[in-house]
């Protein structure tokens, strides 16, 4: 089942992170694209340990995936979480 996050903030990136690492496949959606190719190439603006080498390997195998098209995103997950942060 694929796993979708809305939400690419501090609480959304480790959600995505950790699922995917877990070996679920999981998509990260974030209206920002900028921000989604960050992500995806492991650019993280916030520090935890270990996240940045999780999510490059993740997004190699093929378990990670970031979108910034929420339709496509809704229509191919089984479930959702919500991880918007609001600043």
């Amino acid at each position: 089942m694929q796993i979708g996050v809305y939400g690419a903030g501090y609480l959304g990136t480790v959600i995505s992170a950790c699922l995917a690492d877990f070996g679920t496949p999981v998509t990260c959606c974030h209206p920002d694209s900028s921000r989604m190719v960050e992500m995806a190439q492991g650019k993280v603006p916030f520090h935890e340990k270990n996240l940045s080498e999780v999510i490059k390997r993740s997004v190699r195998s093929g378990r990670l995936a970031y979108s910034t098209d929420v339709d496509s995103f809704a229509r191919k997950c089984g479930v959702i979480f919500l991880a918007e942060d609001n600043l």
